[in-house]
């Protein structure tokens, strides 16, 4: 791992390539792609000279005003600087998915003009009545892929994967799991209260109460576990949603959600 110290006023933290934005600079943020080990997923298919790569995260600062949807938030922020130098900036056609609960969001954007199947899943947090990037979970879809899933009831036979563990007093877990297909990203927060949005369903998962949203593009489940908040956000039906959470092991186990 590779931890570059960079100036900016976001503090954005990228995983996956594992690339940690800490620090500030005036308006612009350039993070630089390492050639640091990768998880399995991110291998040799990444980084050949006929292939469009995504070689740079840029984050921009932003005015209040253009910070009050997550969505809104991203598309004045983010730019992706590819290897061919064209920087591209985030647009609505990019945003593929988003989930907000409580004080905090996941916004999934799908990269455009890499040769591979691209996700950036984008994590911010509610401050101050404005949206703030908090960190980034990027991920190309290689075509050598991990299919160990551990107990994991993923609805996906083979996934690239990759985590992002949030220290401090966040304490934030988040797990990412994707194909080029289907995409599912897990988080353990601290508890906090939710208020469940219009169209949000009960459930009883055996002795856990959950609350589920489905739609069409995007899905979101979460409940409570001790004094944490789980949380699943993807491009999964209603049954493989609750199919993964019942496959989770409690909370409090060393390797959640790995279930063995």
């Amino acid at each position: 791992m590779k931890i570059k110290n960079i100036a900016s006023s976001l503090s954005i933290v990228v995983m996956s390539l594992f690339i940690l934005l800490q620090g500030c600079d005036s308006n612009r943020t350039n993070l630089s792609q390492t050639n640091s080990p990768v998880p399995s997923s991110e291998n040799t298919d990444i980084g050949k000279n006929s292939s469009i790569t995504l070689k740079e995260i840029i984050g921009n600062e932003a005015s209040r005003e253009q910070k009050q949807t997550p969505d809104e938030a991203v598309i004045n922020q983010i730019q992706w600087k590819m290897s061919n130098d064209k920087i591209i900036s985030a647009s609505k056609q990019n945003i593929i998915g988003s989930s907000t609960f409580g004080k905090n969001s996941l916004v999934i954007t799908k990269l455009p003009e890499t040769t591979l199947q691209w996700y950036n899943f984008v994590i911010l947090t509610n401050k101050d009545q404005k949206w703030d990037l908090s960190g980034v979970i990027d991920m190309p879809i290689a075509k050598t892929l991990n299919n160990d899933k551990r107990g994991l009831a993923l609805p996906m036979e083979e996934f690239a994967t990759a985590s992002l563990a949030r220290g401090g007093s966040a304490k934030n877990d988040i797990w990412a799991f994707a194909n080029d297909n289907k995409y599912v990203v897990i988080g353990k927060y601290p508890r906090e209260p939710i208020e469940p949005d219009s169209g949000t369903d009960n459930l009883i998962l055996g002795e856990r109460k959950a609350w589920i949203k489905t739609e069409v593009k995007n899905s979101f489940i979460f409940y409570f576990d001790k004094e944490y908040l789980v949380w699943i956000s993807g491009n999964l039906t209603k049954d493989e949603m609750i199919n993964l959470v019942n496959s989770f092991p409690p909370v409090e186990t060393e390797k959640f959600p790995i279930a063995n």
